[in-house]
């Protein structure tokens, strides 16, 4: 959404089974034949309009000759090739159908890849302490930050919600519970409206606990446009504690289109975004979408995850805004226009 206006599947491997060696020699055979018919269909021509050593044939038998085996030839010729093409690209190996091809720079992701992307998600998800049975609610806010209101009553059917299997992982026994934080976002702290302004006074004074600080923010277009915003109601909100496996790399529309393909899942807005990620720091140190420095021996650790608004410049050019790459206390809040960064996933969340 632009600032200011205010589903269940599993990952689908396509694995296509290469053709037998009996289907590649007949395809062979089909062209072989159709050459061979374009050949006689040659030969009644020659006949038919007297040239060279076929001058004496029949006429009759020359047209014969060219419509049955040209005609014939054709068709078999067409046949063989148009099999045979499809069949090599057929037999590149298993893929990964994530995206729309035409919306996509990169290759998609073979198997193998994929697996280990699902390795390292739930590698991400099992850190911190809001997991599990724990939770981020009013007592925790009231500790770390001050009072934020009634707290919104959860769904009678939290417990099989978060004891059902992750939607993103393809082990059955990975549990919601395991891979997802579940936080309060309230509509106020102490009175006063929570925005990402406020956020981030917040979290540089805690009354206990961690405290940190946002980087890129101050002066950028996403303060300016974004700053302000109230969170309105307060909210429960189920949010992946890693992008989403396979999702790095992926173009903007490609991310978002993801996100929306499982059933009550959403790319999370900033300040959603934030309150999850920093307040599983603020309680316990953990950095959840994090950068290099805090991962230095993990190639391309920097990660972060793609947000719901998108920022108007005076450019016309929309730009979409990401949080994470967290890291000594700071925590980025930054902007893009690129089509497709490798350190950026995105996360999904659930509103309850």
């Amino acid at each position: 959404m632009i600032c200011g206006e205010a589903h269940d599947k599993e990952f689908n491997a396509t694995a296509h089974n290469p053709p037998s060696q009996l289907k590649t020699y007949g395809f062979i055979l089909a062209i072989i034949v159709g050459v061979g018919g374009l050949a006689a269909g040659g030969a009644g021509a020659a006949g038919y309009f007297q040239i060279g050593a076929l001058s004496n044939m029949d006429q009759i038998d020359a047209i014969i000759m060219m419509a049955a085996g040209g005609g014939g030839g054709l068709i078999f010729l067409i046949i063989g090739i148009v099999r045979t093409v499809k069949n090599q690209k057929m037999d590149h190996g298993p893929s990964i159908p994530i995206e729309n091809q035409a919306d996509n720079l990169q290759a998609p992701l073979n198997l193998h890849q994929l697996k280990l992307a699902r390795i390292t998600f739930s590698a991400n998800t099992f850190k911190g302490e809001i997991r599990g049975d724990q939770r981020f609610g009013k007592a925790e806010w009231e500790k770390y930050f001050g009072e934020v209101g009634k707290e919104p009553p959860l769904p009678e059917d939290i417990d099989d919600i978060l004891n059902s299997p992750c939607p993103f992982s393809e082990n059955e026994s990975v549990k919601v519970k395991d891979t997802h934080m579940l936080v309060l976002i309230p509509a106020t702290v102490n009175g006063e409206n929570l925005t990402l302004d406020k956020l981030g006074e917040l979290i540089k004074n805690p009354k206990c606990g961690r405290k940190a600080r946002y980087r890129y923010y101050d002066d950028s277009e996403t303060k300016k446009q974004c700053g302000q915003e109230k969170i309105g109601v307060s909210r429960w909100v189920l949010m992946t504690k890693d992008v989403l496996p396979g999702s790095k790399g992926m173009s903007l529309q490609s991310q978002r289109k993801l996100v929306s393909e499982y059933k009550d899942y959403h790319v999370p807005q900033i300040a959603e975004a934030s309150v999850c990620i920093l307040m599983e720091y603020i309680q316990s140190g953990t950095y959840l979408f994090s950068a290099s420095k805090a991962k230095p021996d993990s190639p391309s650790a920097s990660t972060y995850t793609l947000c719901e608004e998108t920022l108007k410049y005076t450019s016309k050019v929309d730009y979409s805004v990401m949080v994470g790459a967290f890291d000594t206390d700071e925590f980025a809040i930054h902007t893009t226009v690129v089509i497709t960064e490798p350190d950026r996933g995105v996360a999904a969340l659930r509103r309850l």
